[in-house]
């Protein structure tokens, strides 16, 4: 039996189902992180970073799922969005929070400096700020790419760290792509709002998961085996 389409056929119809698929998949993302979308409201108050630490804990199964969901959708294999990122959700929310938290980890060890750059002298701040925010581009970079591969692969969680670290040099296009998205991201938060989040999460696990397409092909081709 033919696969019957929610929007049609067309490129049209397709264009509208990728559109609904993305708004969709930025609520459901949103939902999925509410305490982490509402914690700049408390990040000034005594404990505000690990408070932060500890509501984005859901951000690595929930782009997982997302990217699992989108992918489906880039395919043309998806009925339901919600449908899939639930699936995907409940499939692979222990591998993607295991791979997730040593990122995360060092994600708030670098908030945590920055923020208390003010206590050093100004000579070393310039310096030690720069080496930090790439040190936390570096680390975003590899957490997607470790990301990206749970959500399409099964490994360990230290065989899918390690592939992510691999993937930077093998895909370095790919790479310099999702630093690029990180950069563009962070700069458009600090120059606006960081409530500006939630509307562009969606689109922004798209955008990296078109990217990481070569990456996944290059881990399938050399670490997977055919069935």
């Amino acid at each position: 039996m033919a696969r019957t389409h929610e929007f049609g056929s067309g490129p049209l119809f397709t264009a509208a189902a990728r559109i609904y698929g993305t708004a969709v998949c930025g609520f459901l993302l949103v939902a999925a992180n509410l305490p982490l979308v509402l914690s700049p409201l408390f990040l000034s108050a005594p404990g505000g970073m690990l408070w932060l630490a500890l509501t984005a804990i859901p951000v690595g199964p929930a782009v997982v799922a997302g990217a699992s969901a989108y992918r489906r959708l880039l395919a043309g294999t998806s009925r339901s969005v919600s449908r899939d990122f639930l699936r995907a959700l409940r499939s692979s929310a222990a591998d993607a929070t295991a791979v997730w938290l040593p990122f995360l980890g060092l994600l708030t060890m670098a908030g945590v400096n920055l923020l208390h750059l003010g206590d050093l002298s100004p000579q070393l701040q310039s310096p030690l700020r720069a080496g930090l925010v790439l040190f936390s581009v570096l680390v975003c970079t590899t957490a997607i790419n470790a990301l990206m591969i749970v959500s399409r692969f099964r490994f360990r969680t230290r065989d899918a760290v390690r592939l992510a670290f691999w993937c930077l040099g093998a895909r370095k296009r790919a790479s310099l792509a999702i630093a690029a998205v990180v950069v563009l991201s962070a700069w458009v938060l600090t120059q606006t709002t960081v409530f500006l989040l939630p509307f562009l999460s969606g689109p922004l696990v798209c955008v990296v998961t078109a990217i990481s397409r070569p990456v996944l092909s290059l881990v399938e081709e050399r670490f997977t085996v055919a069935a």
